[in-house]
């Protein structure tokens, strides 16, 4: 990871969702009564389970949309907005 993949407009958790080779996220807790060690416990989470509650929102189209619907028709008063539009001094 480099410092440039991440930032102000990007952040580790959308980073790390756009990374097909990590798959797992997993987590280390130490458990035990002896204060000098404690032995780790290891937890394996799928990745998007535990950090869909932080990315972005990120819109719903998909990759190759314009945002524009091209199919909308305007009926108002018979015309079309474009037309109004066009015509407007």
């Amino acid at each position: 990871m480099r410092p440039d993949d991440t930032g102000t407009k990007k952040t580790l958790p959308d980073f790390l969702a756009d990374q097909s080779a990590f798959q797992l996220l997993l987590q280390v807790t130490f458990e035990g009564d002896d204060e000098t060690f404690k032995s780790p416990i290891y937890r394996r989470f799928q990745k998007d389970a535990m950090l869909e509650p932080y990315y972005s929102k990120r819109s719903s189209l998909p990759p190759n949309a314009s945002g524009y619907d091209d199919d909308i028709q305007n009926t108002y008063g018979g015309r079309g907005m474009d037309t109004e539009i066009a015509n407007a001094e």
